[in-house]
């Protein structure tokens, strides 16, 4: 009866043991599980943040590119059609005092002819 006892007492004992063993191990495997988890995760995050970063930057920098070119052709055709403005009024500008001065010459040539020719009468 006694040793009965005792070996009950042991078997329980033994089958505690064994349950905590078990859960101790199960916990471990767990933990194993969600550092590895954790890492695969964290490594993906990383991938993809230096991926989309490079993709970012890359992005970035086209578009800053694009922004230059945008603006240097802009500033060409602002400069264009400034030089086309200044050549067009100097070539008005000139055209009219060449008409100007015909007119002037003309008609004092005409009127100095008329002057001489009223002198002459």
């Amino acid at each position: 009866m006694h040793m009965a006892h005792v070996d009950s007492v042991t078997s329980v004992t033994v089958f505690i043991i064994v349950i905590i063993i078990i859960a101790i191990v199960i916990i471990i495997i767990v933990i194993i599980a969600i550092v590895i988890i954790a890492i695969v995760i964290i490594a993906i995050v990383i991938i993809v943040v230096v991926v989309t970063s490079v993709t970012v930057v890359i992005i970035i920098v086209i578009i800053i590119i694009a922004v230059v070119i945008i603006v240097i052709i802009i500033a060409i055709v602002i400069i264009a059609i400034v030089i086309i403005v200044v050549v067009v009024t100097s070539v008005t500008v000139v055209i009219i005092i060449v008409i100007i001065i015909i007119i002037v010459v003309v008609v004092t040539s005409v009127t100095v002819v008329i002057i001489i020719v009223i002198i002459i009468i």
